[in-house]
């Protein structure tokens, strides 16, 4: 084949991400072809999106080797670059972008990236990003990847109803574009029903679309798991009345999200596959609910006089905590391994946030772990109810610590991975 021939079916495959298979074509093809500068740049974008920046970097450096003026190469070395953090050599090549053509959309979206990677860039220079996304646009009003891009920098510097007008005229010109509509949803949607429904559309527009499969597995899980959280702050939140009420509206409401309206938003039978996509995952709710009733079990203990039933509701939270944790951490690293380098910065801020608030609450477990003891060992004459009672305790501060606990090893793990 010529050097054009297997460009342009390099290009076809990465048109369908296809990333991989392009990137086994392009490198046959630079067997044949070594001083093809398009083939080595097709390489190097190939290469980005599959993550692998220094291979990515060295492909597009070559590239421009042969031909200083590949805009391609230039702009993969600019995202590299942002990526990285590294904000210079991200202007240094988005201005080298635009002395080529002045004219590309790309290279001014890209420059307004370079402003936003910048420490509180967003914020120092909002104005000048705004210009870039809606010049970008306007050199391109009817290219919907452009559109898109540009909806997205909007979106970020807070202006969110120029981002929607952005990514409705988009959708005029590319009705079936899976990205703007997943956009869309991302800028519209107020409760789970409208999420679900729009991810639901994005998905049967392209059903191999990565960000839509994952956002869904997550919501669906990450609402899983709040189930047992609730019911699990919900025991030390006895003892402040106005704290207790507030979580029982938050589980009420969370309730109704996940059994109510996100089925309404996804085909019949979905939530049920989702959780029977992981290992254990029906167990996992089972075992939620089932110790989210603890309040309910206090009478029963009460009259029966079992006291070790009160061991029971902690066990049940802290394996579906720990189970629906590890469902979302599973879902988090397949999100992380297939979208592009570029998409990942919202992964790991939510990982962070996620990492916060676990600290905290292992610094409650190891709390109660420690009230727990100095309670039992200090008591004049043991008993079964008082066994019970620290054995409850003990379960429960390891509910408060286990799964937290997992979920940072995970979340610094895929940012070791990042970094």
């Amino acid at each position: 084949m010529t050097e054009q021939q297997f460009a342009q079916r390099a290009e076809a495959l990465l048109d369908l991400g296809r990333t991989e298979d392009a990137m086994t074509l392009l490198k046959q093809g630079l067997l044949e072809h070594s001083e093809g500068w398009g083939l080595w740049t097709l390489l190097a974008w190939a290469r980005y999106k599959l993550a692998e920046l220094d291979e990515a970097e060295r492909a597009a450096e070559h590239a421009l080797g042969l031909n200083p003026r590949s805009e391609l190469a230039m702009l993969v070395i600019a995202y590299i670059a942002i990526d990285r953090g590294d904000c210079d050599r991200a202007h240094e090549f988005t201005d080298r972008l635009l002395r080529v053509d002045q004219s590309d959309p790309a290279a001014h979206l890209a420059k307004a990236r370079a402003y936003a990677a910048e420490p509180d860039g967003e914020t120092r220079h909002r104005e000048i990003i705004w210009q870039g996304a809606n010049y970008a646009a306007s050199l391109a009003p009817e290219d919907a990847d452009v559109l898109l891009r540009a909806s997205d920098m909007l979106q970020r510097i807070g202006c969110t109803p120029e981002a929607v007008a952005l990514v409705r005229r988009g959708l005029e010109v590319s009705p079936n574009h899976s990205g703007l509509q997943m956009q869309l949803t991302s800028l519209q949607a107020n409760n789970g029903t409208q999420q679900m429904r729009g991810w639901a559309r994005v998905l049967a527009t392209d059903p191999m679309h990565v960000s839509a499969a994952v956002s869904v597995n997550s919501a669906v899980w990450q609402r899983t798991r709040f189930i047992s959280t609730v019911a699990i702050w919900g025991v030390p939140a006895l003892v402040v009345p106005p704290v207790a009420f507030v979580l029982i509206v938050q589980a009420v409401r969370n309730a109704w999200t996940l059994f109510v309206e996100i089925p309404r938003g996804l085909p019949k039978g979905a939530l049920s596959r989702i959780w029977g996509s992981r290992r254990a995952g029906w167990f996992a709710v089972c075992c939620s609910v089932i110790g989210a009733t603890w309040p309910l079990q206090i009478p029963v203990v009460a009259i029966s006089g079992q006291a070790w039933l009160l061991v029971l509701s902690p066990l049940l939270l802290l394996i579906g905590d720990t189970i629906s944790t590890l469902a979302v951490a599973s879902v988090e690293r397949d999100w992380f391994a297939k979208v592009p380098v570029f998409g990942r910065g919202a992964v790991i801020d939510a990982c962070q946030q996620n990492t916060l608030r676990g600290i905290w609450r292992i610094l409650v477990g190891i709390v109660i772990a420690v009230l727990t003891s100095v309670a039992f060992f200090t008591q004049p004459e043991p008993s079964a109810t008082a066994g019970a009672l620290a054995a409850a305790g003990i379960a429960l501060s390891a509910a408060f610590i286990v799964a937290p606990t997992l979920y940072i090893r995970h979340a610094g793990r895929m940012k070791r991975e990042l970094s």
